[in-house]
């Protein structure tokens, strides 16, 4: 499956059985429905049932309480399986070809979340252009519509949850919908808002026509429900985002994101069969017994941070397996003399393999894999030792943050503890994961607080990184427009200063069609080095140009508004530098960030530029 459609009902059986007929009619191929009941009363609850037996792409949840749209949509994400998610409400009838025009969209890459047109629904959306008296001239108006603007896009920041189409790759970043919006209204704006504020684009497919009868729910519900929940949603709506409390409803507004986290936290999506929980621990007390645990270690010419690294893990494992691929300084005795066992692997250039022979040797229940160049403080070993005490899940993820040869900070998730003997194995010459196996083996995933420093920007960049060129060029060759490969082409350039070929392989990576698998860090990651590499250049006119495209698609980004202003600095441009820095302190840091105290330290340096202006120096 590769396609989900979500639909929540609340009485109205009657535009439910239209809306499913029409589904099935309309929907082509290798898609899977969802309908979650809200404690429907008229028979919505036998009919679907009745349905089960005769739908094998069928999965009905039945609430006992009506748990509003935004918490029965979640439950719905929580069961999808596909990449492309449609949230559908019942009363609305779809034609032929809805489904592959909006996933089509999604699929290429040309926007994120993307909504049809309709002849029920606020904003711009709406079309009162299509017109139809029946059944047949809905298909026949829809059809010649689809003829005339089938491809066109219109980008907008808000889309109506009536009918909403999704890529994974949103609910993997902003999570659920917000259930505070309850019964429902202002769920899906709300929705909308944290997308744009992550990076994420939204469009209006003026090819893709849907009938909505509009309000079917609320109708069925006590008289005047619908003005009632929109009137106190709006209320709550304003008081979320800031929006002053005598705005009136239907009035322009303005969105105060500071401070705001975009990503909402519910039962985590579970993808092909993989589970996955969030868990916190509070790493303050550790247990006073945990399961054994092999500590698997891959190292060559590793002297300097072997020690340092198993040493921050202090109790925790109860062995240490070094696999050593070929040192030529004293990385394996200083290895021994801490306990551990030492192996010799033929190096073969792939750093999969190797893993693989390491973790083949531990003999604990648990394995935990790391780099010479992490380091573990003692409140994350404690977490760690928390979570192999609560035990219930098969894989746990940590962040890892690392400082990046421009000095910002960089975030990223790694599964670093799994249970042993479950199957798991890694895969990739480089930059090897473990994640193809667990979707594969369908495992369940606990996403933590722990926390990991990564010092590899630090330690031995350059010779990392000439190393790594020649695998990443191997990978490229397998997949000549693997768009990871591409990215971690481009930053490895980075590193090694080739700003012409960072700009090219960033170029490459952002203009393939599965660019979108990256993720809105690696897509911004992709946009920064390429405007330091174009100033590297002296290109002025190409960096400003990404510049404006950055702040187009990643106008949130706190280390885009910093990076602007240390720019304008270099450009002798005070007032610019300090403007921009001021407004990148009001942001919220995301997965890339700049040092603590990095505005400051470039407002001070403006305000000494600007003084020196106004003393004629």
């Amino acid at each position: 499956m590769t396609r989900s459609v979500i639909i929540v009902t609340h009485n109205a059986v009657k535009y439910t059985k239209a809306c499913l007929k029409a589904l099935y009619e309309h929907s082509g191929q290798d898609w899977e429905l969802i309908v979650v009941d809200n404690a429907s009363t008229d028979g919505t609850p036998d009919f679907l049932v009745g349905l089960l037996g005769s739908a094998d792409n069928l999965r009905v949840v039945l609430n006992k309480t009506n748990r509003g749209f935004a918490g029965a949509i979640n439950q719905g994400l929580a069961m999808a399986t596909g990449d492309v998610i449609v949230l559908l409400n019942p009363d609305v009838i779809v034609p032929p070809c809805w489904l592959d025009d909006l996933a089509a969209i999604l699929e290429s890459g040309q926007a994120d979340l993307v909504g049809p047109i309709s002849n029920n629904v606020s904003g711009a959306q709406f079309d009162p252009s299509i017109t139809y008296q029946n059944a047949t001239g809905f298909l026949e108006a829809v059809a010649r519509n689809r003829e005339a603007r089938r491809g066109q896009l219109a980008p907008t920041v808000r889309l109506v949850g009536f009918c909403l189409a999704i890529h994974r790759r949103v609910v993997e970043a902003i999570g659920g919908f917000d259930d505070r919006f309850y019964p429902g209204n202002f769920e899906d704006d709300d929705y909308c808002i944290r997308a744009h504020f992550a990076g994420l684009d939204a469009a209006i497919a003026p090819g893709v026509f849907v009938h909505h009868e509009g309000q079917a729910s609320f109708r069925a519900s006590a008289p005047g429900a619908f003005p009632a929940a929109l009137m106190e949603n709006w209320g709550r709506f304003k008081d979320k985002w800031n929006i002053p409390v005598e705005t009136a409803y239907n009035a322009g507004y303005h969105v105060d994101p500071a401070g705001k986290e975009h990503l909402l936290h519910f039962p985590l999506p579970e993808k092909r069969g993989v589970t996955v929980k969030q868990v916190g621990f509070k790493g303050e007390t550790p247990p006073p017994e945990w399961p054994g645990v092999s500590l698997c270690i891959i190292a060559r010419n590793e002297a300097r941070d072997i020690g340092p690294c198993i040493r921050s893990l202090g109790d925790l494992p109860t062995e240490v397996i070094v696999v050593d691929t070929g040192s030529t300084d004293d990385t394996a005795d200083i290895a021994r003399r801490l306990g551990a066992r030492v192996y010799g692997f033929e190096w073969c250039d792939d750093f999969a393999a190797a893993r693989n022979y390491s973790i083949g040797l531990a003999t604990q229940p648990w394995v935990l894999w790391t780099d010479c160049d992490d380091r573990w403080d003692e409140t994350n070993v404690t977490r760690l030792k928390q979570a192999l005490a609560w035990g219930q899940a098969d894989v746990f993820s940590c962040a890892v943050r690392s400082e990046l040869d421009d000095g910002a900070i960089s975030t990223c998730r790694h599964t670093r503890l799994f249970r042993n003997g479950i199957g798991l194995e890694f895969s990739g010459r480089i930059h090897e994961t473990l994640d193809p196996a667990i979707t594969r083996l369908g495992v369940t995933v606990a996403v933590t607080n722990v926390e990991i420093e990564h010092l590899g920007y630090q330690h031995n960049n350059a010779r990392s990184a000439r190393r790594n060129r020649s695998l990443l060029l191997k990978e490229l060759a397998d997949d000549p427009a693997n768009p990871k490969t591409l990215f971690y082409l481009a930053g490895n350039a980075n590193i090694l200063g080739r700003p012409d070929e960072t700009i090219r392989y960033a170029e490459m990576a952002l203009s393939d069609g599965r660019a979108h698998q990256l993720g809105p860090a690696d897509l911004y990651r992709l946009h920064a080095m390429t405007i330091s590499a174009h100033y590297e250049l002296n290109d002025d006119e190409q960096a400003q140009a990404w510049l404006v495209s950055a702040f187009d698609r990643f106008p949130t980004y706190r280390h885009l508004w910093l990076l602007a202003a240390k720019v304008m600095l270099d450009a002798a441009k005070p007032q610019y530098a300090l403007w921009l820095a001021e407004k990148g302190e009001t942001l919220p840091p995301l997965d890339t960030q700049w040092p603590p105290g990095t505005a400051e330290t470039i407002k001070q340096q403006a305000i000494a530029q600007l003084e020196l202006r106004r003393q004629g120096g």
